[in-house]
């Protein structure tokens, strides 16, 4: 069984799972992205990430087996308390050491959140396919329009949702969505098992918690807050990626003083599935380098 780290912070129930509990060195944070979980890491992880030190994938506020305090409101759903809430669990899991931060897609976000926040916490930091400003185009910026259809909107955004889940076929169907044509996304054994791990957390998502996040993100902007990092930065996103537009890492690279930016030809928004020797290749080499 699955043992998980868990954490009452503000009211907010936060998830964390160690990847190599008994590694030394400089701690790794992995976090995923939307509508994701702590389960996107859990198999089969990149030994050369393992290897940088002890990995432990943390949840995003309000994404199952994490929870929203009860009663709680879209209002609340800031960048500051985004970055304050994931601060505070990172501390609990490693005290006052700074952390190398990786994260996909709202992870990107949520990395780069927490170091122009709380600048001494971080060391280094990861955007895979991440984002500044969370206005999304394709299929994600779609389910933005539609909850902000009103009741009718989030019903049709539910119902999606429960159809997307209904079984792992439907589910890797959904996600070509987000590549850019790949047909070799479940060539091996490895992605197969990572989409049935991932299966089970995202039938059990607060879809309410959900709803909220899509309201919000696109009125979340931390461009202004990007040149306040000082850490080694790297910026990989796939340079036909129809979810979140290449030109945020581009963005983020111009902002970030530090920072570095690798466009993978040909890829979409999933550049871990649809190109992965490529993309091992280029994070792996940075990893090394940063060190």
């Amino acid at each position: 069984m699955t043992e998980y780290q868990t954490f009452d912070i503000e009211g907010h129930t936060l998830v964390a799972l160690q990847l190599n509990p008994d590694a030394t060195g400089k701690p790794v944070i992995l976090v995923h992205g939307i509508t994701g979980n702590i389960a996107a890491w859990q198999f089969n992880p990149l030994p050369f990430i393992l290897e940088q030190g002890p990995c432990t994938s943390l949840s995003l506020p309000g994404h199952f087996p994490a929870a929203f305090p009860s009663r709680f409101q879209q209002e609340q759903l800031t960048v500051e308390m985004l970055a304050r809430i994931m601060a505070k669990a990172i501390c609990r899991m490693v005290g006052e050491q700074p952390v190398t931060l990786i994260g996909r897609s709202t992870g990107g976000f949520a990395a780069l959140n927490i170091a122009a926040h709380y600048p001494e916490m971080v060391s280094r930091i990861v955007s895979i396919a991440g984002f500044a400003h969370g206005r999304w185009i394709g299929f994600l910026g779609f389910q933005q329009r539609l909850v902000r259809m009103g009741k009718a909107g989030r019903i049709l955004f539910k119902a999606f949702y429960h159809l997307t889940g209904a079984s792992p076929g439907v589910f890797r169907r959904v996600l070509h969505y987000y590549a850019n044509g790949s047909n070799d996304m479940y060539t091996d054994s490895d992605s197969v098992q990572v989409i049935e791990l991932n299966l089970f957390n995202y039938r059990n998502l607060d879809l309410d918690a959900m709803a909220q996040y899509f309201l919000v993100m696109p009125e979340m902007d931390i461009s202004s807050l990007l040149p306040q990092i000082r850490v080694p930065t790297l910026a990989i996103a796939g340079d036909r990626d129809q979810t979140v537009p290449p030109d945020e890492s581009r963005k983020i690279t111009s902002l970030v003083p530090n920072a570095e930016l690798t466009l993978i030809p040909g890829v979409g928004h999933l550049s871990f599935f649809e190109c992965p020797h490529e993309y091992q290749a280029r994070l792996s080499s940075w990893l090394q380098k940063t060190r």
